[in-house]
């Protein structure tokens, strides 16, 4: 088990997590925060002029240590995914990201090096051009240095279904949760560093948990945030409604059932947190739900 500590101002959010983490709530303004939080540390943002103003800052540790965000790649799977703008490759996209892994593994192939050998000798002829010039001023064209990078941006990519190029109007959201969920997955398998993925979905499928259960719990590390909690054990589900709530806080679970009227152990408030993600029943109206989420 791992400690993920964000400390945004004065709001503390301490996720212990197996592997993934599955957050549900109805507190808008507590889950707004934590996303946005869980971004701005792991996209590595530059300290804002309010941040400066407040000395404050949003802080992050992980098991208890303060960890470099150097050593994190972050990664973020939504239902706002647009199939058209990701189809333009641009810096930072996941399917960017995905294709600049993928050409990598050519990086060593032979018809590799011969392209790369033959854009060198049109690099050469572009030398040899003449230039335009009028008076002082002179125009040098160059070509880069060919590399999966310059090759990236060569390709055209398009959606598929069924053998026929489809628009975002004709896919099913399931669909693109899964595919997002694929290319991540392809991506933890080579990524060399810790990895953050924030999964933003109003539900998860059976396929879908699935493969979030086939990642690396050891170094690939999964917030999902959903309106509709999915079969998952209820020790990775974290709840959002007075407070964030995660079971596996045993300390501050401990802390609550001091003002919780009945004589509940831990061991009971898990047996109530169990029953409650079994059957997805989070009434008002119980107790334990008022007293401890």
């Amino acid at each position: 088990m791992n400690k993920f500590s964000f400390l945004n101002e004065e709001t503390r959010f301490n996720i212990l997590s197996r592997g993934t983490k599955v957050i549900i709530g109805n507190n808008h303004e507590l889950i707004y925060k934590l996303k946005n939080t869980i971004r701005y540390v792991f996209q590595k943002h530059v300290k804002s002029d309010y941040l400066l103003e407040k000395e404050t800052d949003v802080t992050f540790k992980f098991n208890d240590n303060n960890s470099d965000i150097k050593n994190w790649n972050f990664l973020e799977i939504t239902d706002a995914y647009d199939l058209r703008s990701e189809a333009k490759l641009n810096s930072g996209s996941l399917l960017s990201k995905y294709m600049l892994a993928r050409l990598e593994t050519l990086a060593t192939h032979d018809d590799f090096l011969t392209l790369q050998n033959c854009f060198l000798l049109v690099a050469d002829a572009i030398a040899d051009m003449q230039e335009a010039t009028s008076n002082n001023l002179t125009t040098k064209v160059e070509l880069p240095e060919f590399n999966v990078s310059i090759l990236l941006k060569l390709l055209s990519v398009n959606f598929v279904y069924e053998g026929k190029r489809v628009e975002q109007v004709s896919t099913r959201l399931e669909d693109t949760i899964l595919l997002q969920l694929q290319m991540a997955k392809e991506l933890s398998n080579k990524n060399e560093k810790m990895m953050a993925i924030m999964i933003d979905v109003p539900f998860l499928s059976k396929e879908h948990i699935a493969i979030i259960d086939s990642f690396d719990k050891k170094t690939c590390f999964i917030f999902a945030f959903v309106e509709e909690l999915p079969e998952v054990d209820y020790r990775d589900v974290g709840f959002l409604f007075r407070r964030y709530f995660d079971i596996l806080d045993k300390d501050k679970v401990e802390e609550l059932l001091m003002n919780y009227p009945k004589n509940y152990s831990y061991e009971d408030a898990c047996d109530e947190i169990e029953k409650m993600v079994k059957h997805h029943t989070y009434s008002p109206s119980d107790t334990f739900f008022t007293y401890m989420l």
